[in-house]
């Protein structure tokens, strides 16, 4: 699992809309930015976006993102101009739902 690994007080504290900007920026824009640029933000930003892999997901841009004090998952479709919706959750309640879930599996549907 990625426990702790969505961790960004700065990203955490920013307002909704300033958050999604920031991600989707380094995530999925080309800007010139040099390769370097593109792995780090790889690196520091990728286990934030949460978005499942299945066509039903494809629309939406969903990250996790956790703070000192909570967590916020935040949604849009992608390309919208709309300020994302937000759900708060305690840090680490996403990961425990996924592990739950993953544990509930028999062995050989999770491979």
């Amino acid at each position: 699992m990625r426990r702790g690994r969505r961790k960004d007080d700065d990203l955490y504290n920013l307002p909704p809309g300033q958050a999604f900007k920031v991600l989707t920026n380094a995530l999925y824009d080309d800007h010139g930015q040099s390769d370097e640029q593109v792995e780090a933000d790889e690196l520091r930003y990728r286990p934030i976006a949460v978005k499942p892999i299945v066509s039903v997901f494809d629309p939406w841009d969903i990250f996790l993102i956790e703070g000192s004090v909570g967590a916020r998952l935040l949604w849009r479709m992608v390309d919208a101009k709309d300020e994302p919706r937000e759900c708060s959750l305690l840090s680490g309640e996403f990961e425990t739902v996924l592990e739950a879930f993953l544990a509930a599996l028999p062995a050989f549907q999770r491979t």
